[in-house]
Order: structure tokens, then C-alpha cells, then sequence
């Protein structure tokens, strides 16, 4: 059947297809039928193992390596490689962090304007805002993140936005099988986190129980993004479940499934996150996994 669905769909080069949403992406949408090729810097042993089958380019993301990659098969670019490690854990500047980050997009975007790739899809991030722009975030709410990823991010949205056959998505906060962490990505999820202390018996300890985010189930993306491609979208989005809760609340929920854990706040709490949502009808009725099954999931997968 899959083979039979491939047949009629484009070929679909990932950026950054070896990290956690990149890895998802490929996996996802290859078993959706599409011909799919992933370019990282590293593909680990576990994610090559999970990506057989799909082709995977190891190089470093320059714009010769990126020329390389493309092929009259690609119909879609995805670009998702991105530094997201602050830069001083990676003992750089704010402004390098910067500019790696945006020439990482312009190099991509550079070749797929070469190539006439008629759909280009920028990975952004809820990142782009300060969380105190207002208490729910949609399309229409400006971001005014002032962090080095942030401004990134930011400036790729303008970038990518100013071509037609762009569409922009924002995503927030992902929770799923095989996250881990690597050199571009130092920090995982809070949900990674506390599944973590929950295993070892430890308390779950909360840094910032005033946040309140909209988690989404990953490996939902792929499907989600398929669906966006077959209706041609464009324009910018957030891509999200829409599905809210509290880090305080969610971290009780995750203890309360172990007989003796407890939640607790943090003796210096973290700065205060709010919720995306998106008011675009595009995905309207698309069946986002519920946050306890995701968690279920997640109890039985341990990457």
C-alpha cells in the first residue's frame, strides 16, 4: 500500500533528519509513502537503525553538501536543522549562534529556490517568543524573544516567509519515544525529564509550576505535515495538539502513576511559559494524540 502511495508523491529531503524531530519526520512520513532522504552531521546507531530503508546523508550542513543532496526526486524540503544548545554551552557568541543558525536556513532555502522545489517547509519554534507577550499565543501575537535562538528563529521566519511556496511552522513544546540528548540539542523535554526521575524513584522536580504549555505527541507530526502538503499550505502556522496543562499539574500526573513519587516545586523556579495555539482551520478535526496516551506510550518505550 505504502509503495502503491509513493508512486504519486514527491521525494522529501529533511534537514537535520538524524535529531529527535527531524528522525520522527522521516521515519513518519516515509511510512506515509513518501521517498524520503535525511541529511545530519551524525546519525546514531539507534536512529540509523530505525531509518532503514530511507536514504541518510551524513555530511556537515554546508551549502556544498546541500547541493549534493538535492535531485530531481525532491519535491519538498523540510528544513529542520537547527542549533538549539544556548551558545554558551557551545562556547560561541550570540551573534555566531546567529548567524549559523540563519545561514543554515539561507543555504537550504538557496538550493531549493534552485532547484524549483515548489514546497519548502521552515521548521520555527514557540521559541521565537518572550512568553510574556500575552497569556495565549496564536499567529496573529508578534514574537519578541530576545535569545540568541530566538532571534534565529525570527529572522529564518522573515526570510522563508518571503518566498510563496513557503510554509512556516511553529512548534511548542514535543514529547515522544527516543529523545536524547546531543551536542546541538543539550537539554531535553521537562516530560523526558521527569519520566527519567520517575524511573529511578526520584521526585519529579519541577522548575517553573507557574508555566502552562501545549504539549504534542511527535510522532503526530508526520501525518499533521502530510496533511498540510496534500491541502497545499503556506503561510505561517503553529503547528500544535492544542492540548494545555500546567508543568506542576503534569508533573503530579506523571508521579501519581507510581505508587510514592511526588512532584515538587524547584527551590529556585524557572521563568514563566505560556501556551501556543493556532487559529488557522487547516488541521481542524485531525485526531492529535491525548496527552495520557502519549504518556502511556512513553512509559512503555524507554529509547
Amino acid at each position: 500500500m505504502a509503495g502503491g502511495r509513493a508512486m504519486n508523491r514527491p521525494g522529501i529531503l529533511i534537514t537535520g533528519g538524524g535529531g529527535f524531530v527531524g528522525s520522527h519526520l522521516a521515519e513518519g512520513l516515509s511510512a506515509l509513502g513518501y521517498p524520503v532522504m535525511a541529511l545530519d552531521r551524525r546519525f546514531d546507531a539507534a536512529t540509523r537503525s530505525r531509518l532503514a530503508g530511507i536514504r541518510l546523508i551524513e555530511a556537515e550542513l554546508t551549502a556544498e553538501a546541500l547541493r549534493a543532496a538535492m535531485d530531481e526526486s525532491i519535491g519538498i524540503v523540510i528544513h529542520g536543522a537547527a542549533l538549539t544548545t544556548p551558545p554558551e554551552c557551545l562556547g560561541i557568541s550570540e551573534i555566531a549562534h546567529v548567524r549559523d543558525n540563519v545561514t543554515l536556513l539561507i543555504d537550504c532555502l538557496d538550493q531549493a529556490v534552485a532547484w524549483g522545489i515548489g514546497c519548502f517547509i521552515f521548521l520555527s519554534s514557540s521559541g521565537v517568543f518572550a512568553f510574556d507577550e500575552a497569556d495565549l499565543l496564536d499567529e496573529a501575537v508578534a514574537p519578541q524573544g530576545t535569545s540568541a535562538y530566538a532571534l534565529g528563529k525570527r529572522a529564518g521566519e522573515v526570510i522563508a516567509l518571503a518566498r510563496p511556496e513557503t510554509l512556516v511552522l511553529r512548534l511548542g513544546p514535543l514529547y515522544g519515544p527516543h529523545e536524547e540528548s546531543r551536542p546541538t540539542r543539550r537539554f531535553v523535554s521537562p516530560i523526558r525529564q521527569w519520566l527519567d526521575a520517575a524511573q529511578k524513584g526520584m521526585p519529579l522536580v519541577v522548575a517553573s509550576p507557574q508555566s502552562r504549555r501545549d504539549w504534542t505527541f511527535l510522532p503526530d507530526l508526520a501525518a499533521a505535515i502530510d496533511r498540510l502538503i496534500r491541502s497545499e499550505a503556506r503561510g505561517l502556522m503553529h503547528l500544535t495538539s492544542g492540548e494545555i496543562i500546567s508543568d506542576l499539574a503534569l508533573a503530579e500526573t506523571i508521579a501519581a502513576r507510581t505508587p510514592g513519587l511526588v512532584a515538587e516545586r524547584a527551590d529556585e523556579t524557572g521563568p514563566k511559559r505560556v501556551p501556543m495555539v493556532s487559529r488557522r482551520p487547516d488541521l481542524k478535526g485531525f485526531a492529535w494524540t491525548l496527552l495520557e496516551r502519549g504518556l502511556h506510550l512513553m512509559s512503555e518505550v524507554r529509547s
